[in-house]
This record gives structure tokens, C-alpha cells and sequence, in this order.
């Protein structure tokens, strides 16, 4: 079992989106074609699904910003002690960190990845603020990131034998392309939903 990270574009007050979010029935429906999944093939996709991909501009396909499934290893180093401090999944998920990698919100309580977990969202003053934050690292986030750290934590994905400078390099090139595709969302109007699979 492993868990992967795809982000959507999308535009969250748009009358599809709300759909999804209103209606469990309209969202299982969704969820099984594209943007969301890859099933359905050979059929013609639902009107709803027609309609979020008529509002995403072209060259703005879905995202998949942690390829060696480095999300958790992300959040660490944007606060590695909110990460320590959080005594439950509800705690962490209202860290700033943690909303800056998987999410500002629960997109609607129905909506779950084959892993269990339920779909989150961003909208785009949000993706501001995430940016921001990722811009802002600097040499004070490697002296606080350590592979040990994440290893006592249980981070996902961590290796006890990585070489911490090598780590943190590979974790920030993948934050710091994130948050320039999350500028380029802003630049379109487009927010994002956010879905560990």
C-alpha cells in the first residue's frame, strides 16, 4: 500500500463543484472519470465532469507534486515541530504545514480516496498564503530538518539511512515547485482539490 498525492485545478464556486460537494450520489459519479479518475473509459464522461474540464484552462492538468511519495517529509519541513506537538490526525490537520501540502479544508465529508481519506481543498487566497510560506524557507528550515526526526515521528516514507542534506534538498525542490504551480493557479483564478490515493 502506498499513498500518492494528486492535486486538481478546479474552480470551487462553480456550480459543478458545488454539485459534487452537495450531492454523495453526484460526487461517486465524478470521482470514477477524469479530472478525478481514470475509470469510465469508453463512456461519455457525466455533465458534471464536462463542465469543471470547460473551466480549466489548457496546460493545466491534474499535478502530482510528490513523485517518490515525499508529502509527509514536506509538511515536516515547512514546521517540523507543529508536526511533533500534534497529538491527532484532527490536531495536525489544522497546522498551517499540513494544510500548506494536502489541503486548506475538507472538501465535503462524503468524499473519500480508495485509501479512506477525504478529499481536500484550496481556494485561491489560500494558495497565496501556502506559497508564501514555502517561499519564505531558507537556511533556518535545514537546521530544524533531520531524518531522525522524521524517523521518531514516524514520517512516511523516511528512510533511517538518508543522508539529511540530500533529503532536504530533494523534499525543498519539490516544495518549491509546488508553490509555483500554486502561483500559476492564482495567476488563472483557479483553486485546487487535493486527493491522497
Amino acid at each position: 500500500m502506498g499513498l500518492d498525492v494528486r492535486m486538481v485545478p478546479v474552480r470551487l464556486d462553480s456550480p459543478a463543484l458545488r454539485a459534487i460537494r452537495d450531492s454523495a450520489d453526484t460526487w461517486e459519479q465524478a470521482d470514477l472519470h477524469p479530472p478525478f479518475g481514470s475509470g469510465g473509459r469508453g463512456e461519455p464522461l457525466p455533465a458534471v465532469n464536462r463542465e469543471i474540464a470547460a473551466q480549466v484552462p489548457e496546460g493545466f492538468g491534474t499535478y502530482h507534486p510528490f513523485p517518490g511519495r515525499t508529502q509527509e517529509q514536506a509538511e515536516y519541513l515547512l514546521d517540523p515541530a507543529a508536526r511533533g506537538r500534534s497529538r491527532s490526525y484532527e490536531e495536525r490537520e489544522r497546522t498551517p504545514a499540513y494544510r500548506a501540502v494536502f489541503g486548506d479544508e475538507r472538501f465535503a465529508e462524503h468524499t473519500r480516496s480508495g485509501q479512506g481519506m477525504r478529499w481536500r481543498c484550496s481556494g485561491s487566497g489560500f494558495l497565496v498564503e501556502a506559497a508564501a510560506r514555502i517561499d519564505a524557507l531558507d537556511a533556518v528550515a535545514r537546521r530544524g530538518f533531520t531524518v531522525a526526526g522524521m524517523v521518531e515521528l514516524g514520517v512516511y516514507k523516511v528512510h533511517p539511512d538518508a543522508d539529511d542534506d540530500e533529503t532536504f534538498a530533494l523534499v525543498l525542490g519539490e516544495l518549491r515547485a509546488l508553490a509555483r504551480w500554486y502561483h500559476r493557479l492564482v495567476d488563472r483564478g483557479l483553486d485546487v482539490i487535493v486527493i491522497v490515493y
